[in-house]
This record gives C-alpha cells, structure tokens and sequence, in this order.
C-alpha cells in the first residue's frame, strides 16, 4: 500500500483504552502514518483523545462521507482546513474544523459491505435500518454521533440486505441493532410488506429493540406474523421516580403493559434494567429483579449505569464530584450481569 498508511478506530468508552494502546503501538512500527480515531468516544472529547501525541485526526459525528475527503486529502498531502468534522493539532494547538449536519438519507449510502467478512469469526446476521432517537435519555451516548433526528432506509435497501444475509451467508436469523426500531410505524408496516413481498417471513426470523410504550397488540402481531418473534424492551428500572429522573419518558406500567403483550402473542421477550442511577435504593434494584421474575421475560439483564461521555448522566456524575476516571477510560468496562 502507498504510504503514508492511514489506521483508523472506532470506538466506544468500553473499547478506547485498548484503542490506544494498539493505536500507540502501530504509531511506533509506522512513524510516518496517519492515526484517526472516531466514534460516540472521540466524537464527545475530542480534546481529550488528542492530548495522545500519536492520534493525529479525531472524526466527529458520522464519517461516512468524512473519510473518503480525509484519505484524499492525506495521501496527496492536501490541508486538513477544509474537511468538515474532524479535529486535529496545528502549530500546538488543537482546532475544530466546522461540523455538518447528519446524513439524511441513508440510502444514498452504500450497502454494508458483509462480503469483506470472510471468516467464519464474524457473525453477520444483523442489520441496522434506522440511525437517531428523539428520547433523551440521560444515560444514551449514542446521539452523540447519530442525533436525535429519526431517519431511516427504505424497506426495499433493508431487504436487500436480508436477500443478500439469507442466499449468500445462509443467515436464517437477523437482529435489527437500531437503538430504536418502531419510532415510525409507516415504516414498519412498509417493512413488513416487503419482506412478505420476498418470502422472507417464513424462511427467517428477526430480533428488535424497542420501547414500551411504541409497542401496540395490532403492530405486533402483524410482527409476529412476519417473522419478528424475538423483542428486546430496556426497561431500566421498576420505579416511576427513577423513570422520570432518567428522563426516559415512558412509564413503569406501559413498559409491563408492553411484556404482557409480547408474551402474550409468543415473542421470546429479552430486557434490561439499569443499577445505580442517582438517588436509586436497595429496594429499588430488588424490585426490579422481582419484577423480571414475575413478568417471566426470557433473559435479563442488569447493567451498570456509567456515566459515558457525551451523557447529561456524565455531567451530573461531573457536577457532583463523583467521576472516577482511570486512565484512558479503563475503568468504564463494567457493562452488564
């Protein structure tokens, strides 16, 4: 490959200490090379990720359309001053190029390219259809890079993907990771016809996320029928007080409403709930497990708040002196039981 030699990271919290330990490592086999990290991480603190002398380019935001412009311009050593959405040191000090607006339409993107992903170590059986949520959750990093604006891809690309998942990787189960799967309902249905449209429904099944109170018994059981069988709810706790600090806008008995329903209809029910949010108690965390118990979900699980970068909870953990940062984030790996 031509040089200079360009590695680039993506990372979350969890991953950027070893991110920079690698990063740091290939920096010093490859002097002469380009280090960019990018990602909900680096997109929240920029600052902070360059105070690493080896990282050169922190990407902001979505980088689809960023990394083309930024690989030309390193390799013909063009000027980083006009590439939206990066940062990088000049002259010892750290500059902000101007941020974009994200992607608006999705299908203007490439496929997913799942045939670069030869070896069997990959598990390719997911798909992403949708980027944003318009919640504010006070502990979700994720609009950090993909904002509160909804936007999603039109059933026919979605379909596509699973045509391509199904006959060319024999994937028979696919798990939808948007953060939030039933946002627009005109959507859904739009979905599901394609996907009955193709014969899909009856020769794979599908797995989504979603929140309590979107779900509604006629959406679902058209779900259900056509091939949707596995749900995730993040529940987060069994208090409407701690619901309505976490600022999650949905209530205890919608979220219950919702398993019910699930069940009821036959959907393998997964879901989680969040310890240690401010002012959270014993009881409360014990409440929570009872009601898994009695609700007979499927699988849960018990993840530890973090207060993650880029999250109002990061802010409040700042503002009551509470942060307890090791170095490069290390100790922010603590996810879920």
């Amino acid at each position: 490959m031509e040089k200079p030699y360009i590695f680039g990271f993506s990372v979350m919290t969890a991953a950027y200490n070893r991110a920079i330990v690698v990063s740091k490592r290939l920096k010093m086999l490859y002097p002469e090379s380009i280090v960019c990290i990018g990602g909900v991480h680096a997109s929240a603190i920029p600052d902070d990720v360059l105070k690493n002398e080896h990282i050169d380019i922190v990407v902001r935001g979505e980088g689809e359309l960023i990394l083309p412009n930024l690989y030309r311009c390193i390799k013909n050593g063009g000027s980083l001053a006009g590439i939206e959405n990066i940062s990088y040191r000049q002259n010892g000090k750290i500059v902000h190029n101007n941020k974009t607006s994200f992607i608006d339409d999705l299908d203007s993107l490439p496929p997913f390219p799942y045939h670069r992903y030869t070896s069997k170590k990959y598990d390719l059986g997911f798909v992403v259809s949708s980027r944003g949520c318009p919640y504010g959750c006070i502990f979700c990093s994720n609009r950090v890079t993909t904002g509160m604006k909804y936007r999603y891809r039109s059933a026919i690309s979605i379909v596509d993907d699973l045509e391509v998942l199904y006959h060319r990787h024999g994937k028979t189960f696919i798990l939808f990771m948007d953060d939030n799967f039933l946002v627009n309902k005109k959507r859904i249905y739009a979905l599901i016809a394609e996907i009955r449209q193709r014969g899909l429904d009856t020769k794979m099944t599908f797995s989504f996320q979603a929140r309590g109170d979107n779900a509604d018994y006629e959406l679902f059981k058209d779900l259900y029928n056509s091939g949707f069988q596995s749900v995730f709810f993040g529940m987060e706790t069994a208090s409407n007080r701690i619901m309505k600090l976490i600022k999650k806008g949905e209530t205890v008995e919608q979220c219950i409403g919702a398993v019910r329903m699930a069940k009821g209809l036959g959907f393998h029910v997964s879901a989680a709930f969040i310890y240690g949010f401010p002012t959270e108690t014993h009881s409360d965390r014990i409440r929570c497990a009872k009601l898994s118990k009695n609700l007979e979900i499927d699988m849960v699980r018990f993840n530890n708040a973090t207060p993650y970068p880029g999250t109002e909870l990061y802010q409040i953990a700042e503002k009551e002196g509470a942060l307890n940062i090791q170095d490069n984030y290390k100790n922010f790996i603590t996810v879920s039981t």
